[in-house]
């Protein structure tokens, strides 16, 4: 008699586990002002097993890229993305464009 087959195990991220493997692998989970606390995810219906959705836009169409446990773990789907790694740097260039705009007018100041 054949010994029925079990599904594969599926790979749960918690939370600290997603943050450390974005970290790993030099990602970053785009922090963001919404429910979720991050850019690219959203909340769906709280009783749902995976209510963390990712997505993204291509073109003119809204992609999902998943659902997913936590939020953090949506968020890393995310950040794998182009999209995401797009985002990453364009949010990086402001920073360093803003950082080296305060040094110029603190040295205009003095």
């Amino acid at each position: 008699m054949k010994e029925p087959s079990t599904p594969p195990a599926t790979l749960l991220l918690t939370s600290e586990v997603a943050r450390q493997q974005a970290q790993a692998e030099k990602l970053t989970l785009l922090v963001a002002k919404n429910t979720t606390g991050y850019f690219g995810v959203m909340h769906t219906k709280p009783d749902k097993h995976n209510p963390y959705k990712a997505q993204v836009w291509r073109g003119r169409k809204h992609v999902r890229l998943g659902s997913f446990a936590t939020a953090e773990e949506a968020a890393l789907c995310f950040a794998r993305s182009p999209e995401g790694r797009a985002e990453a740097a364009k949010r990086a260039a402001a920073a360093a464009m803003t950082s080296e705009v305060a040094r110029q007018q603190a040295r205009r100041r003095s």
